[in-house]
């Protein structure tokens, strides 16, 4: 733990609640530059809260987070409340909603976890349906386009195929590839986007009450991207048979809204989800290289898996397979040549 971090912590609550007695500790992040800490309370209304410390003083006006967290409760949509933030320190103390992470239900085996599951799906429905209906009112929304997805693709191939596997980029021809996913994916119909919706980023409030986190890239995207962020999650592995009363859930909530035929739908799901996986690996890569966090390599046989399960599906992506097929192969022997 860093020991700068913990000290804007300890000013924070020196300042903020002057007597209170407080137990401090870490909570270890996902993948960004945050540092999270839970404080316990003794002399205050609510017993204990989080508080997150950016990299660097921000406007509280512009901070993403502090905006889509606003936005979204506009939206009725839920979020974590938040109690107060040093903008100079970069600090925001936020409501604690527990442990019970998504992800925890299915490492636990919860006997409830379709229930869990079938939540977090209408959820993707509320998210996209409360900002249509109030799209008039809605805030100035980043959007996603073929030339992000793009970039994202490209990240992978830089950390992931030249950095990890060595293999240099003139070798690998997947530019082809890349800019026919990217373009495909932005003709799918756009909604409102969580962008990061998986296992580790939905908590569940006494065991009932769903709440949303890591919220601030929020954007206008495919309606299809955060359902396949869910059940095409990197973290942890569902059924199959799960999987598919799922995107039946969402096809009669929301597909068939957009979709002249549920092939179409499945067809853009699958798209989505391709470029979510392989955008992961990338991310995965850039933790291990850039960050030295290897426990970022257990997560990409898991990703790779998925990544193939795509192509099957996907027809019109026979003739890329066989370009990335040689670079999945070599990821997954190099991870468990690492792992093992």
């Amino acid at each position: 733990m860093a020991s700068k971090p913990i000290s804007l912590v300890k000013t924070f609550i020196k300042n903020n609640f002057p007597e209170d007695i407080n137990n401090i500790s870490h909570i270890r992040g996902d993948a960004s530059d945050r540092k999270y800490f839970r404080v316990q309370h003794e002399k205050q209304a609510i017993k204990s809260s989080i508080i997150m410390v950016n990299d660097g003083p921000f406007d509280d006006e512009e901070l993403p987070f502090l905006k889509i967290a606003k936005y979204f409760k506009k939206l009725n949509l839920p979020v974590p409340e938040i109690y107060k933030y040093d903008s100079l320190n970069g600090i925001i103390s936020l409501e604690d909603c527990g442990d019970n992470l998504l992800e925890t239900f299915v490492l636990e085996k919860n006997i409830n976890i379709e229930d869990y599951y079938s939540q977090s799906v209408g959820l993707i429905s509320k998210l996209q349906s409360s900002y249509e209906t109030h799209s008039k009112n809605s805030i100035c929304l980043e959007s996603f386009s073929d030339e992000f997805f793009f970039r994202e693709l490209k990240h992978t191939q830089k950390f992931a195929f030249e950095m990890m596997l060595e293999i240099p980029a003139t070798k690998v021809e997947l530019n082809g590839f890349f800019s026919c996913l990217c373009s495909s994916i932005c003709k799918i119909p756009f909604s409102l986007s969580h962008r990061d919706y998986h296992s580790r980023n939905l908590i569940f409030k006494q065991n009932s009450e769903i709440i949303m986190l890591d919220f601030q890239d929020a954007r206008k995207g495919p309606i299809t991207y955060d359902l396949a962020s869910l059940i095409y999650d990197s973290y942890v592995s569902i059924a199959d048979t799960l999987k598919k009363k799922l995107i039946h859930e969402f096809w009669v909530k929301r597909g068939k809204n957009f979709f002249q035929t549920k092939d179409e739908f499945l067809n853009s799901l699958y798209e989505t989800a391709l470029q979510r996986n392989i955008k992961a690996i990338g991310t995965f890569a850039f933790q291990i290289i850039e960050k030295e966090n290897s426990r970022y390599l257990s997560y990409i046989p898991n990703t790779v898996k998925s990544v193939r399960s795509h192509f099957y599906h996907l027809n019109a992506y026979k003739r890329f397979y066989d370009v990335i097929a040689p670079l999945l192969d070599k990821l997954e022997d190099l991870t468990r040549r690492i792992v093992s």
